[in-house]
């Protein structure tokens, strides 16, 4: 309850052996005091209900997956703010690899704005 508070959660990745893997969710990724919340939270309530655990360990995360069809789901949610000004967004190239790249292109009034430019 304390970690949904917050705005994140954890789930259960794996269990190898006496080794749990975690993994957090939400703000919790990110949070800077996530080290310790895994190992004096999260670690210590499992061993104290469980103690044949040996550790509780960060799971990878993993990263989602990057597609035009996922980035056309993420621009769905701007389109009917930028169509009320008679403008649009629309993905021009979208290159996959190690560092990924994203162009987009703003059709319309939204076009001249400074701020999104």
């Amino acid at each position: 309850p304390y970690l949904v508070a917050d705005g994140g959660d954890v789930k259960l990745a794996s269990i190898e052996g006496t080794v749990v893997k975690l993994a957090l969710q939400g703000a919790c990724q990110s949070c800077p005091s996530s080290t310790t919340t895994m190992k004096f939270g999260l670690e210590k309530a499992l061993k104290q209900s469980i103690p044949q655990i040996s550790d509780v360990i960060s799971a990878e995360p993993v990263s989602p997956v990057i597609s035009i069809l996922a980035v056309d789901g993420v621009l769905n949610l701007i389109r009917p703010f930028l169509a009320t000004t008679g403008s649009k967004i629309l993905i021009v190239d979208l290159n996959i690899s190690e560092k990924s790249n994203l162009l987009l292109r703003i059709e319309g009034p939204c076009s001249k704005m400074k701020s999104i430019n």
